[in-house]
C-alpha cells in the first residue's frame, strides 16, 4: 500500500509541475485580465511576454525579382515617419517563396535601435550594383525635348566677350533631397555646372560666373542603382 501511496503522490506531483508556467527566456509580462483562481482552459491565452535586451528582429518580404538577399547583407530602416533608424544585418533568408504573393521572407537583426516590439518600420534593401554619381543642385538641371539636362561651363576660347562657354550634359536623376539631386550620364567630378540662371542658356552660350551662379561637382558619391522600399514588423 504504501508503494501505491507513493506511485500516487509521484502522478499529483506531475500534474501540478504542469501547472506551472515557466518563460523561457527573461522578459516583461504584458497585460493581462485573469485573477487568482480564475479557471483556464487548454489553449487559452495568458499574456505576452517581450525580451528586455536591446537586440531586435526585423521581419519582412521581398518579393520575387526584386533583390536577392544573402545573410550579411545589410539593409537600411526607417519609420513610418521617414525617420532613420540605423541598419540592421540580415541573419537568415527563406529558401521557398509564398505561393499566393511569390515573395520569400527575410529575418534581419539591429542592436540599439530603440523599436517597440511589433512595431512597423520601412525597410530599405539594394536592388542594384553600386555605381558612382554626382550631386548638383536642382536647380542646375533643365528639361528640353530629349530629356534631361545640365549646363556644363568651360572657359571659353581667348579674345571671347565672356569668359566661360556652356555646353549642355545629357543627364539622368536618379534621387531627390533636400534641394539636391544625384545624377548620372554625361557628368564628371571637377566640372563647373550652372545653377542660378541656369535656365537662361543656349549650347555654346557665353556666360559670366558671378557669386553661387556656378558649382563644381564634386567626388561622386557611391550609391545603389536603385532602392526599394517594403514594410516589416519589430520584435524578438
Amino acid at each position: 500500500r504504501s508503494q501505491s501511496l507513493k506511485s500516487q503522490i509521484t502522478a499529483l506531483d506531475a500534474q501540478i509541475s504542469r501547472m506551472t508556467i515557466r518563460a523561457p527566456f527573461t522578459g516583461r509580462l504584458g497585460i493581462y485580465a485573469q485573477s487568482v483562481g480564475d479557471l483556464m482552459q487548454t489553449g487559452d491565452v495568458l499574456t505576452s511576454l517581450t525580451g528586455t535586451g536591446d537586440l531586435r528582429w526585423v521581419d519582412f518580404k521581398v518579393p520575387q525579382g526584386v533583390a536577392r538577399m544573402a545573410v550579411g547583407d545589410r539593409v537600411r530602416l526607417l519609420s513610418i515617419d521617414d525617420e532613420e533608424l540605423g541598419e540592421a544585418d540580415v541573419i537568415a533568408v527563406s529558401d521557398a517563396l509564398a505561393v499566393g504573393t511569390r515573395a520569400y521572407d527575410v529575418r534581419a537583426e539591429v542592436l540599439g535601435s530603440g523599436l517597440r516590439h511589433g512595431e512597423l518600420v520601412q525597410v530599405e534593401l539594394r536592388t542594384g550594383a553600386a555605381r558612382s554619381v554626382v550631386r548638383i543642385p536642382n536647380r542646375a538641371v533643365r528639361w528640353d525635348r530629349d530629356g534631361s539636362l545640365a549646363f556644363a561651363l568651360s572657359p571659353a576660347e581667348p579674345g571671347a566677350f565672356k569668359p566661360w562657354r556652356a555646353s549642355t550634359r545629357r543627364v539622368r536623376i536618379l534621387d531627390e533631397r533636400d534641394g539636391m539631386v544625384l545624377v548620372d550620364g554625361e557628368l564628371k567630378a571637377g566640372d563647373l555646372v550652372a545653377s542660378e540662371g541656369a535656365f537662361k542658356l543656349d549650347e555654346q552660350a557665353l556666360v559670366d560666373v558671378l557669386g553661387g551662379a556656378g558649382l563644381e561637382v564634386g567626388a561622386g558619391d557611391r550609391r545603389e542603382a536603385a532602392d526599394s522600399m517594403t514594410e516589416g514588423g519589430a520584435g524578438q
